[in-house]
Formats: structure tokens, sequence, C-alpha cells
């Protein structure tokens, strides 16, 4: 894989190595790290998502157990706004229990994603690495990236945790 390459290409590479079958759209741009110019950096995230279709593909017990809870958090996320606006603004106390089943179940999911998003990040960083698809001086970059990316999962579960306790709170008042 030539440097310079596109994301896009470099996750093609890797799903189409191990014949996982997506394919990534290309783009014309190649990121560009703006501290030190002569230096292209890869669109990271695409190796990440290239690594969870390899988990799809594998059936990955951590993604199958997110796809099953998926239903469960996309319903109640929608009941946030009546949380918010009967539990929180006025006070209702059903409403504020509605909210720690709510929150519980968010809470519930993002602990689950976390391990799928750490894994995708590992995979992406090994196939770069044991495929030569990115310069050695790249592998700094790619490392922070994929695991901020990771991170970001992180910070959302200590949110939705501190929301949550913040409720149990609220119910007890």
């Amino acid at each position: 894989m030539p440097v310079g390459s596109t994301g896009a290409a470099r996750a093609d590479a890797i799903t189409l190595g191990r014949r996982v079958g997506v394919r990534y759209q290309h783009r014309a741009a190649v990121c560009v790290d703006l501290l030190r110019p002569r230096h292209l950096r890869i669109r990271s995230g695409e190796q990440e998502g290239a690594g969870h279709a390899i988990q799809h593909k594998n059936s990955y017990a951590p993604l199958q157990a997110r796809m099953i809870v998926v239903p469960a958090t996309t319903f109640v996320s929608h009941l946030w706004p009546l949380v918010i606006i009967g539990g929180i603004w006025f006070r209702i106390p059903m409403f504020i229990t509605l909210g720690i089943i709510v929150m519980t179940v968010i809470v519930l999911f993002q602990l689950i994603t976390l391990p799928v998003e750490f894994d995708a990040s590992a995979r992406a960083k090994r196939i770069l690495r044991q495929n030569d698809m990115i310069a050695a001086d790249e592998m700094d970059g790619i490392h922070r990236v994929l695991n901020a990316a990771a991170l970001t999962y992180v910070a959302a579960l200590v949110a939705s945790v501190a929301q949550l306790i913040d409720l149990i709170l609220r119910q007890r008042r």
C-alpha cells in the first residue's frame, strides 16, 4: 500500500484480504497533519470500521451482545424527553423512575460497547502493522487517533453513570 493512500483504500485492503465483503467509499482527500504537513495521515476511523466489519464476520461475542441490546437502547432513548420534562423540570416521581430505567439501559449498552470499540481499534492497529500498510513514522499517530476514538466511549459511559447517579439522588429527595 503506497504511503499517502486514502484511509478508504487501506480499509478496503484490510476487509478484502479477509473476505469480509465490505467496500469503502473512496475520497480524493487525504488527511494532512497540520503540525507536520509533509507527513500524510490516513483516516484512522475507516480502519477502525474495518475492524468492526471483521468482528461482524467472525461473530465477535461482545458485538453480538451489543446488537441484541440496540433495539431496547433505541426505544428507551426516545423516552428521554419525557424524563427531562416530567422528572427533572416538574419533579414527577414516576418520570424520575423512568429516567433511572432509561439510564440503566443506556449504561448497560455503553458497558457492552467498550470491549467492541477497543477491540476494533486494536484489530485495525494490528492489521495495519502486520501488512505494512503505514509508514513507521505514522504508527504513533494512528495509535493516538484510534485510542482517542475508543476513549470517547469511556467518556460517554462516565457521563451516563453520572446522569444515572443524579437521577437516583433526585428520586431519594
